[in-house]
């Protein structure tokens, strides 16, 4: 069965139509990759500041140099948020999550990732 695409006189079969859809960046995909990006910052702070070398980060972090590479390059996409956690107790860093309810008047409910100097709102 085909349908229109409703662009032009493109006419695409129901799946493709289905993939095109599945492969939009959700607003959950951008929260979660968003919070990657604040825990991989986290992660590169503490790294940098201890002036290893790219191998003495993989071995601190249990991860061979190409991946280390690849987190300190920002590239987050091959890690889950629950490794990114493990990668900071790795670091010696207490990890708080604190769930509560949002103020429905004032605001949506967002994810917030907070250090001893900054705080990153991930989604409101």
């Amino acid at each position: 069965m085909h349908t229109s695409s409703g662009i032009g006189d493109e006419v695409l079969p129901m799946g493709a139509r289905r993939q095109a859809f599945r492969d939009r960046p959700s607003d959950v995909r951008l929260e979660e990759l968003s919070l990657k990006s604040a825990l991989a910052y986290r992660i590169v702070s503490v790294l940098r500041h201890r002036h290893l070398s790219q191998t003495e980060m993989g071995a601190l972090l249990g991860i061979p140099q190409p991946k280390v590479s690849r987190l300190l390059s920002g590239r987050v996409d091959g890690f889950s948020v629950e490794k990114l956690i493990h990668f900071l107790l790795r670091l010696d860093r207490d990890i708080e999550i604190s769930i509560r309810k949002a103020p429905r008047k004032t605001r949506s409910p967002r994810i917030s990732v907070r250090s001893e100097r900054r705080i990153d709102v991930i989604a409101a």
